[in-house]
């Protein structure tokens, strides 16, 4: 998927409770309709996603899926802003939910999330970014470098090799 827009009616309320017109999701698989798998290898590229009552963009929940995102920016969704294996040079702002939830890598990337999630969740290496939580945690990673976070825990990892951390912070080994 590359190269488009998704907007959506402006929405209402805060922290994953939206109010107002609009569509549910922007970009997200789905296993109903007979869809037996999850989509596997999937590359969303250069899209805009503004608006949504929920997520984003959603490809994965499972290991092994192999699904990247990359060039992307989603703003003022409901719930989570993007959610993939791998997410590098995109942003995700003003989500209800996490801004972006990988579970391989993130890099060069902004995610914010508006209520009490993650900026960026991520259960491998962050590098070279920003998340920030008004009452979460800013960044969540095994080794994080080069990044910024800041909320109620501005960077969680075990890890953490140049970073500027503003808030509490929960890091095993600093560098």
């Amino acid at each position: 998927i590359k190269n488009g827009n998704i907007t959506s009616a402006p929405l209402n309320g805060t922290g994953g409770n939206p109010s107002g017109r609009g569509f549910f999701n922007g970009i997200e698989f789905s296993t109903g309709f007979g869809a037996e798998v999850e989509p596997s290898n999937i590359l969303v590229s250069q899209v805009l996603v503004y608006g949504g009552a929920s997520r984003g963009i959603y490809l994965s929940s499972n290991s092994g899926s192999s699904n990247i995102v990359t060039h992307c920016s989603v703003r003022k969704t409901g719930s989570s802003g993007i959610i993939a294996d791998e997410v590098h040079f995109s942003s995700a702002i003003d989500c209800g939910g996490d801004g972006i939830w990988t579970r391989n890598l993130v890099s060069h990337s902004i995610g914010k999330s508006i209520g009490n999630s993650y900026g960026i969740f991520c259960n491998g290496p962050v590098s070279d970014s920003i998340g920030t939580s008004v009452t979460g945690t800013g960044i969540y990673g095994s080794v994080v470098s080069n990044s910024s976070g800041s909320g109620s825990k501005s960077i969680e990892a075990s890890i953490a090799v140049a970073c500027k951390t503003f808030g509490t912070q929960v890091i095993t080994n600093k560098y």
